[in-house]
């Protein structure tokens, strides 16, 4: 009779398992990205069409000489950085990019579509700006730094970033083959041997969304020389960005010769 039991627990078990499994790979895209709506506004933008999506692109002091590209984080409308940023980088034009899917932009989010989106940005910026620099905070830090690993980048700073996706999955769903379900798995930890530019590295104290691990485990594999990290204190994983520590440190390093 127990044998019975445990051979109908483990039946039960075994679809129980299967059917998850499947569930989180037909809909792990629903999981990983939240795409934001329109946040209406007064600034300038553009459109960038590539393959067949409109990817929008707000637009602030575009004349200045220098650019910096923003990539922000999942759940975040870019736009709201705009009015800090003038703020802070006053010598630089801005560009914060909308993700497919967000914002005004149309197509659906990859990491295959963001990478091919930000190499097709830069390419596009750099006939207009003498040198590009670029900020990446959160999910966008995997495009900072692959955008880095493949193009002449001036400075980069990765706020709140992790080593790859697929790390983080696996710690997450550690019952599931993850390194073969996951379509997107944005190993930022990979390209870092690729990348020359000097980059500030800003972490959140008390981030319970990236834990520290994971932007350590990042942090390791740049030189020391090239690498610059700051803990922001008194802050969590969403409202760093309010701090005047975080903005003064972006401030300096970007204003640095």
């Amino acid at each position: 009779m127990t044998l019975g039991i445990l051979k109908t627990a483990l039946i039960y078990f075994i679809q129980f398992y299967c059917i998850s499994l499947l569930i989180l790979y037909i809909f792990q895209r629903n999981v990983l990205y939240y795409p934001t709506p329109y946040v209406p506004h007064d600034y300038k933008s553009e459109n960038f069409t590539i393959e067949g999506e409109d990817i929008n692109v707000i637009k602030i002091n575009e004349k200045k000489e220098n650019a910096i590209i923003y990539f922000g984080g999942n759940v975040e409308a870019v736009v709201l950085n705009a009015a800090t940023f003038k703020e802070i980088f006053p010598k630089h034009a801005i560009y914060l990019v909308n993700y497919r899917g967000y914002g005004e932009s149309t197509g659906d989010p990859s990491e295959k579509a963001f990478y091919s989106d930000a190499l097709y940005i830069y390419d596009a910026l750099k006939k207009r700006h003498s040198n590009i620099s670029v900020i990446g905070r959160s999910l966008g830090s995997a495009m900072a730094t692959h955008l880095a690993a493949h193009r002449p980048i001036h400075k980069m700073i990765l706020t709140t970033p992790y080593d790859s996706i697929l790390q983080i999955a696996q710690d997450r769903f550690y019952i599931y083959p993850i390194s073969v379900l996951l379509k997107d798995k944005y190993d930022s930890k990979s390209n870092v041997k690729n990348i020359s530019s000097k980059t500030l590295i800003l972490l959140a104290q008390h981030d319970k969304i990236i834990p520290l691990k994971y932007p350590l485990s990042l942090i390791k594999e740049f030189p020391k020389e090239q690498v610059i990290i700051e803990t922001i204190l008194n802050v969590d994983h969403n409202f760093i960005v309010d701090s005047k520590q975080y903005q003064k440190s972006m401030s300096d390093f970007m204003s640095e010769q």
